[in-house]
């Protein structure tokens, strides 16, 4: 849960991690619109159901047609932030 609210933290440009910018997790789900859900015992944020996660990976072209970049910008700027933890 830690390591999501993170790397959404992370801003489009930045280089750094900004703790005020931690959302909550009642935030992300709520921005989210129903479609996750939070599971209290693991911690873990997943998708409501599997056919969602098959809408994403049918149509992510359409709808994140920079993810790999903006994903690798987020991994870079979280383990060079936290890597010494």
């Amino acid at each position: 849960m830690l390591e999501l609210r993170r790397v959404l933290a992370i801003e489009a440009g930045s280089r750094e991690l900004d703790d005020q910018n931690l959302p909550r997790v009642e935030e992300i789900v709520s921005v989210c619109a129903g479609l996750v859900t939070v599971d209290e015992a693991s911690g873990v944020i997943r998708l409501v159901h599997h056919r969602t996660q098959e809408y994403f990976e049918r149509d992510s072209e359409e709808w994140f047609s920079n993810v790999e970049a903006n994903i690798t910008n987020a991994c870079t700027i979280y383990l060079s932030t936290f890597s010494v933890e």
